[in-house]
């Protein structure tokens, strides 16, 4: 009997883990690359619904606000159910961008 209860104890937190995956979360600020910005931007753990495209993103080097509730709205319409907001009004987005020196760009 001991042993099946250490066996037990040692397996639970894998049972528990399995069978309750966190909800998908909202992040309270982004820095994407492209200039569509995807769930998986916008949501910590989407899942499949990651890749989906829902918003254009700001121009090079600048930000932009996003309102969590228009991210909410265009995740359920994707699938992705169940969305904690963390209360957040909105959502940081910048666009990265560089600035390149003159003298770092090759003559043509």
């Amino acid at each position: 009997m001991k042993k099946l209860a250490l066996v037990f104890a040692a397996i639970l937190p894998i049972l528990i883990g399995n069978s309750y995956a966190e909800n998908p979360s909202l992040r309270s600020e982004v820095i994407v690359q492209n200039e569509i910005v995807t769930l998986g931007d916008l949501v910590q753990d989407a899942g499949a619904a990651s890749s989906i495209a829902i918003f254009r993103a700001p121009d090079l080097g600048t930000r932009g606000n996003i309102l969590a509730w228009r991210v909410v709205e265009a995740a359920e319409k994707a699938g992705l159910k169940n969305i904690e907001t963390r209360n957040l009004s909105s959502i940081s987005v910048t666009r990265a961008a560089r600035t390149v020196r003159t003298d770092h760009v090759n003559d043509i």
